[in-house]
């Protein structure tokens, strides 16, 4: 017989201190800071993995840019169209190879002006960045034309200037192309719209389209005075030459732009920070220079800004010439005029000892003497300033080929007789360049080195 429901339910025990299942405020809280404490660890760590992975990249990509200029820089100089064995004829149509070896590196040395402007002390990272490197090559080039049916035309020569301005590295491209250029062609502005090797022909009064024979003389190259003899290049200083976005202006007169006055020199600069920073320990006279770009701010309104451009964050580009005599006769790469002294035509060696080549400065003769702020200039040169002269109405024109003995040694027609023989009358077997740039983020260095023999094969 079943119990009745009261009963049951009558019978059940009562619960007495009962306590419900949960955590403390105190328990969560501690919970919480440690949850919070995790995530830091968790999100540092794998913000220090990013951040590795983000410098990783950056150092790969640098890495992988620097390797580009080199392949090109190799390309352009397998190409070289002149023999360095100076002096070249024009009418041999050979082109030129020109060697600027800036002050720094030679009589300057970096550390004397590039600085870490938090400590103002020198910065060692800094290497020989004023080396200006140009010749015309051979290859594939294309260029804008505004005299041609499509705008753009080729070439399969060209003249090539590597330069840096700041800390960028400028490859300047102008095509060989004598026959594109009309006798209306404007000079100003002309790099706007025309990517070619041009002259001012001072008679005609009109821009002339430069061939390899024309480039063999100093005066019609790109960038070089073109009123007085030796024709220097050299007057731009630390600027190297002008870039694409200046010329390109408006307000630039090609084939007739001269370099400053007076060498633009820097005394302090800080390449990791911004070359053209006004603010000390960085101190120099760049007051007509962009401080972002280091574009002359006269022609700032030129509209093409990074057709040159090959390679930034450049804290070193260095160009050296091969010297079979240097290194006590073992021979090895050196800067122009490494042992700076005066050039000596009877220099003598030991025995068994080949004589070195590129010690001195420059002949003189060649008005292209390195200084304190002037380096050395390497020229494949033109013979041409022997026969017609070194410039309108001179005198001594001819004395070295007109078959008499006019210095009265008892030789006819000797190199004392020479007035403008090559800065370096020597054949240059090769050069070595040495490129070095910064990854701002990761602080990280990396180098490269073309060498090209000239040798012949």
């Amino acid at each position: 017989m079943s119990r009745p429901v009261t009963e049951i339910i009558g019978s059940a025990r009562p619960q007495i201190g009962f306590r419900a299942a949960g955590f403390t405020l105190v328990e969560v809280l501690v919970a919480t800071a440690l949850t919070l404490l995790l995530m830091a660890a968790v999100v540092t760590y794998f913000g220090d993995i990013g951040g590795s992975v983000g410098d990783a990249r950056a150092n790969l990509e640098m890495a992988d840019r620097l390797r580009s200029a080199a392949t090109i820089l190799s390309k352009d100089l397998q190409g070289i169209t002149v023999m360095p064995l100076p002096p070249r004829r024009p009418e041999q149509a050979e082109g030129y190879l020109e060697i600027i070896e800036g002050p720094l590196g030679m009589r300057i040395s970096p550390q004397t002006v590039a600085v870490i402007k938090e400590t103002g002390q020198p910065d060692t990272t800094v290497g020989d960045v004023d080396d200006i490197l140009m010749f015309t090559t051979r290859g594939r080039f294309v260029g804008r034309c505004q005299y041609s049916a499509t705008g753009v035309i080729e070439s399969d020569t060209a003249e090539v200037a590597w330069f840096v301005r700041g800390r960028t590295l400028y490859r300047r491209v102008l095509l060989v192309a004598p026959g594109m250029v009309p006798p209306a062609a404007q000079a100003a502005g002309f790099y706007a719209n025309n990517d070619i090797s041009v002259r001012f022909d001072p008679d005609l009064k009109i821009l002339v389209g430069n061939s390899l024979a024309d480039l063999t003389r100093r005066e019609c190259r790109f960038a070089h005075n073109p009123f007085q003899y030796p024709y220097d290049v050299r007057g731009w200083g630390q600027l190297g030459l002008p870039t694409l976005r200046e010329c390109s202006s408006s307000k630039w007169i090609a084939g007739q732009m001269t370099p400053p006055k007076e060498p633009v020199w820097a005394d302090k600069i800080d390449y990791w920070a911004a070359p053209a920073d006004p603010n000390p320990p960085c101190v120099h006279p760049w007051a007509n220079v962009d401080r972002e770009t280091g574009t002359m701010t006269a022609y700032m309104d030129g509209t093409r800004y990074t057709d040159d451009v090959m390679l930034t964050h450049v804290i070193s580009f260095d160009v050296r010439v091969f010297d079979p005599g240097a290194a006590k006769g073992v021979g090895e790469f050196v800067d122009l005029g490494y042992a700076a002294q005066a050039y000596n035509p009877n220099l003598t060696t030991p025995p068994g000892e080949p004589q070195p080549l590129f010690y001195h400065l420059g002949d003189p003769r060649s008005g292209l003497v390195g200084d304190s702020r002037r380096g050395c200039v390497y020229d494949t040169w033109s013979f041409h300033y022997e026969t017609a002269g070194r410039g309108p109405g001179d005198q001594l024109a001819g004395r070295a080929v007109n078959g008499f003995d006019d210095d009265g040694n008892g030789v006819i027609d000797d190199a004392s007789e020479l007035i403008a023989p090559p800065p370096y009358p020597a054949p240059l077997r090769g050069i070595q360049v040495r490129i070095r740039c910064f990854e701002p983020d990761s602080r990280q260095l990396r180098e490269v080195t073309v060498v090209q023999d000239f040798l012949p094969k």
